[in-house]
């Protein structure tokens, strides 16, 4: 805890945005990324890199204190991603005829 700061609160709030910025920017990269990806790999290894992230993402969480933005937060949207698109896959290659949005 600060109790004594000499840095004016405009910057501490400039930081604060950047750092947001720099999250939401990583956030992104790695959903985009994780899409492309996962359209064009077999189902089962998109299964286990999602059931991979989600594991290595809760196991922080469980066994250490962390003071910043729990890592399960922010890696369940790709987790989701990655099991929405396999879902639509699974359900493309099963029931072909269903209309589930645009083609991969």
């Amino acid at each position: 805890m600060v109790l004594h700061t000499r840095v004016k609160w405009a910057v501490l709030t400039t930081v604060y945005w950047l750092s947001a910025a720099a999250i939401l920017g990583g956030l992104l990269a790695a959903l985009v990324g994780a899409c492309i990806w996962a359209r064009r790999a077999p189902v089962s290894r998109v299964l286990s890199v999602a059931a991979a992230i989600a594991i290595m993402a809760v196991l922080p969480d469980r066994f250490g204190e962390f003071l910043v933005h729990p890592s399960s937060g922010i890696l369940i949207f790709v987790v989701l991603i990655l099991l929405l698109i396999a879902l639509t896959r699974w359900l493309r290659t099963r029931y072909p005829r269903m209309p589930l949005g645009p083609h991969c």
